[in-house]
This record gives C-alpha cells, structure tokens and sequence, in this order.
C-alpha cells in the first residue's frame, strides 16, 4: 500500500470519515459521536474540560459520595440501641449484610444501565432510591422494615457509585484522573472512621441514624445532575440503536444476584446460626458455585451484551484489579470494625473517643493517596504502588496483631499511620489500570468491576472476621466463665463488657477480648499477604502513553481549522497525513 490521505469531517451529532488511497477510490463511513469523542479524549486530540466545571461536578457530587460511604458504617455505631428499641438482636447481622447484598450484587447492572440512559436521570433516580431506603428505616416499627429499607439504600448506593463515575470520566483526561480519584478514594477511609463520630449521639427511635444526615443530600444530588456537562448526559459508548431489553443482560442478572445472595447467606449463617456441615450451609454454597458458573457461560456466549463481558473481565490488569480490590475491600472493613471494638471495649473508650484515636489512619491514608495519584500523573507508570501497598499492610497488619490491653498510644498510633499510608499507595491504582488498559466506551465498566470488588470483598471478610471474632470470644471467655456464661458474655454489647463482668473477673475477661480481636485481625493478615500475588500480575502501562503518542506524531501531523472564515462551521476540522504504510 501506498500513502494515503485521511479526512475527517463532524458535526456535533456524527462525523463522516473520508479515506483516500493512492487508487484515487474513497469510500466514507459515519461514526457515532458519542463514543468517538472518548476515544479522541484519550489520545489528546480533544480540548480538556475547563477545570471550573470539573470543580463544580465534583462539588456536586462528593457530598452525596460522603454520605453513601458513611450509610455503610454509621448503622453498625446505633445497631445496639435499634435493636434495644426493636426488640431485634436476632437481626443484628442483616442490618449491614442486607445493604452489602443490595449493592454489591446491582453494582455491574448499574454499570450498564448508565451505558444506555441519561446519566443525569440514572444518578438522580440513584440518589432518590437511598433517600426513601434511609426514609423506610426511619419511619420502620417492625426488625422487617428496617432490613426492607438498608436493601433500597444499598440499591441506591450502587446507582450513585456508578453514576459517579460515569459523569467525571467524559471529564478529565486519564492522566489527570488519579488526583480526582485520590480524593474518591480517601472517602472511603474516612467513612469508617467519621461514622461513630456521627452515629453515636444520634438517637435510635427513627431507626436509622442515616435518614438525618442523608436526608440533607438531595439538593445536592439535583446539583450533581444539573451540574454535569453535555457530554456526560449521553453516556460514551451509548448505541443510536433503539434500545432492546436484552441490552440489559437480563439473563446474566438473573443469574448473579442469587449467586451474591447464596454466598453471602451461607458466610452470615455458616458457624453462627447454622453449623457449616449443616445442609442448608452446603446447598448454599453448592448452589451459589452453579449460579456462578452459570453466569460465566451467558457473559461468554452474550459476548458485547454481557454485563462484564469475559474480553474486559479476563484482561490481565481488571482481573488483577478486581481481585485485589477484593483482598483491599477486606482488609479495610475488618480492620474498621475491629479495631472500633478493640478501642471501646478493652480501652474503654466511647464511639467518639474511638474515632479521634483513628485520626491518624485517616491523615495518612489521605495524605499518601492523594500523593500517589500525583506521582502517577507525573511519572506516568503505576504498576510499582500496588506491591509496595501489599508489602506495607502486611507488615502494618502483622504489627497489629501484637496489640495488648496494655499496649501504649505510642506503638498504637505508629501501627495506625504505617497501615493507613500503605493502603493509600494502592487506594485508587485497579481504577487507572483499569482505564489505561480498556478503550473509552469501557471505561465506566471496569470502574465499576473495581467497586464491585471492594464491595463484595467487604461483605465477603466481614462475614469471615465476625465468625472467627465469635468461636474465639466463646473459647477465651470459657476460661474465665465457665459453662453457659461464656455465651451470654459472647452475645453481649461490646460496650456493656465492663457493667456486665464482675470487677475480680474483669482484668481475665479484657484479656480474652483482646486475644478474641487479635485472632479476628488474622484474617486481614491472612488477606494481606494473599494480595500481593494480584498486586504482582499488573500490567507495566503508563498513563501518559497516549500523550506521548500524541508528541511523536505532532512532526508529521497538520491539524487544519476551519473555523478561520465567515463560512467555516463550527466543530469542522480536518487532519491531513501522509504515511508509507508497510514496504
């Protein structure tokens, strides 16, 4: 083949593509604009957004970020006080799984309905369904009511996860991404440590400490929606195609939210309520094995109809990503609740105390993820921090595991920071691989995979820490009260352990719950030291490939605007290049 000239002709709808060989035939094809833009917008050849409308979409939206992430942990400060107002310890459990579920298991169907509606519309619907669940718990007198309304919150949650990013990725180029993200991502750990300082002194009569800070976020959420750009109201990648009910991958949907529910179910139940030999156990895992491979096979045969088709799932740097994301999602939550239950039972501290004491966690994770993300946007590669993050919480969870009753603030306060920095170094890396790897119109999706994972390894290891927290306190308090006491104390509030215990019997009785903590921080050990294998399969991409793509061809590319002249369009530019292609 010869040279070749290239010219493209667009109008803000579709773009008509002009080729010209040495032949002298030509033949044009139109393009949808939509999902071209993006594709432009990763090689650079598009204007960036002006960074005051990014500012304002994200004023707009990281309040209601705030808010979702905090709905996860605030329910587990005030579940004491609503289950003494509902007479419910039995469904201690399904108050924060039933929200886990619900979002964990729509979080990839969400994903795809914003490939296909208004994002606008999507995100305020979103927001609307965690308002009435957070109404729903507020307004419940009955156990029923109250799980009814954390499902619709966790329904709503996994929309306005998914909205958010496919609103700010049409935004801002992928290089400029990870400062955005950063700030995303330190959400999420100050969430669990802001919570009890919220949820604490909220009363329980309404049902859901929730309602009263969610309750302030819908003008904020009709900010969001109103505040995106023209380009985020038609989704990248969206067919001009009438849309068809299949689209929404309704037979791999059918197939993986009872897939969800069946594994959770039998993690809630397995060596608590129900013996893990039992045969309600097994049918739960057996069946939640052939769901799951039932899903698989409709992705593979649904191919671009799927929702994670097995092309963006398999490739090397997502799978990496969801599965480390799995073991992050873990780590962070049990740390969370554990070392909440640690401060205010063995030291006696309150929710607010407790939540102060882990202010350094927070600062570091901030300060150290905010600081990747700049460093990746200069250097370019990324696939370093991931190791280092797998390595640092290792070693920081191994550090926690030696914590005492009469462990100083000092020792404490040093495990804190060292694990709150090593999380940040990989807080928000499987999202940019992600979008470094995929192509614009997947962008959103693997996004999503990555939230999905932290979302479905928090509910996973929860389970997993709460079943070991428990055998462990029974074993340990056996030796202080034998026979049936060790159960009653086991199945008290963490904070009536000192009203309950008689004073001769208490320093024996903080003992045993310490070790009982100690043993239940084993299992994010156990998780950390399993993520580097992930953090090790990264691909080796840079983020500023594209750019530097972009750099080299500027030599022999002549950009041509038409805008110069009283009869030129607006929008109507041309690219002209001459190249040998092959010998």
């Amino acid at each position: 083949m010869g040279p070749f000239k290239l010219t493209k002709f667009f109008t803000p709808k579709s773009r008509v593509v002009h080729k010209e060989n040495d032949m002298g035939d030509s033949s044009s094809s139109i393009k949808d604009f939509s999902s071209q833009e993006n594709v432009q917008e990763k090689e650079g050849l598009v204007a960036e957004t002006p960074f005051r409308t990014v500012l304002l979409v994200v004023a707009a939206i990281l309040p209601t970020m705030i808010v979702v992430s905090l709905d996860r942990i605030i329910m587990a400060t005030a579940t004491p006080k609503i289950t003494d107002e509902l007479n419910s310890i039995r469904d201690i459990g399904w108050y924060g799984s039933a929200y886990q579920l619900a979002s964990c298991s729509t979080q990839l169907f969400f994903s795809r309905l914003y490939q296909y509606f208004d994002n606008k519309i999507l995100f305020l619907i979103s927001v609307l369904l965690f308002e009435a669940g957070s109404i729903l718990c507020a307004t419940a007198s009955v156990s029923a009511a109250v799980i009814a309304g954390r499902v619709v919150s966790g329904l709503g949650s996994a929309g306005v996860m998914a909205g958010a990013i496919a609103i700010m990725i049409p935004l801002v180029p992928l290089h400029k991404r990870v400062f955005y993200q950063g700030i995303f991502a330190s959400i999420f750990a100050i969430s669990p440590l802001v919570g009890p300082l919220i949820g604490a002194p909220l009363p329980a009569t309404s049902g859901s400490p929730g309602v009263g800070v969610s309750g302030s976020t819908c003008p904020w959420a009709v900010s969001a929606s109103s505040s995106s750009s023209s380009s985020a109201s038609r989704p990248p990648g969206a067919p001009r195609a009438p849309f068809t009910f299949r689209c929404l991958d309704p037979v791999g949907t059918a197939l993986f939210v009872p897939s969800i529910v069946c594994l959770l179910l039998a993690l809630e139940w397995g060596g608590t309520t129900h013996p893990w030999s039992s045969p309600r156990i097994v049918a739960l895992l057996v069946l939640f094995g052939i769901l799951l491979i039932a899903w698989y096979l409709s992705q593979h045969f649904g191919k671009e109809h799927a929702t994670a088709p097995p092309r963006i799932l398999l490739q090397r740097s997502v799978a990496a990503g969801v599965l480390f994301t799995i073991c992050f999602g873990g780590i962070m939550l049990s740390f969370h609740y554990y070392i909440a239950i640690w401060l205010q039972a063995v030291r006696g501290l309150s929710p607010v105390e407790s939540g102060i004491r882990t202010l350094p966690f927070v600062v570091a994770f901030v300060c150290v993820s905010i600081l990747t993300g700049a460093t990746v946007k200069f250097v370019g590669h990324y696939a370093q921090f991931p190791i280092a993050c797998a390595c640092c919480m290792a070693v920081a969870m191994g550090l926690v595991t030696t914590l005492r009753v009469d462990t100083e603030e000092a020792p404490l306060t040093g495990f804190l920071i060292f694990l709150g920095a090593g999380m940040g170094l990989g807080a928000q890396i499987p999202s940019i691989a992600a979008q470094t790897v995929l192509t614009s119109p997947d962008d959103s999706m693997g996004s999503s995979l990555m939230i999905f994972g932290q979302n479905l390894g928090s509910a996973i290891f929860l389970s997993v820490s709460q079943n070991v927290f428990l055998r462990s306190l029974i074993s340990n308090m056996s030796g202080v009260v034998p026979g049936a006491g060790a159960q009653i104390l086991a199945g008290i509030g963490s904070t009536s352990l000192r009203e309950t215990v008689p004073a001769r019997l208490l320093p024996a009785a903080l003992e045993a719950y310490s070790a009982s903590i100690v043993a239940t921080m084993r299992v994010p050990l156990g998780i950390a030291c399993v993520s580097i294998i992930p953090a090790l399969a990264f691909e080796w991409r840079s983020v500023k490939r594209r750019e530097k793509k972009k750099e080299e061809e500027e030599a022999d590319e002549k950009v041509v605007s038409s805008e110069e002249g009283p009869g030129a369009e607006k929008g109507l530019w041309a690219v002209e290049r001459k190249r040998d292609v092959g010998v």
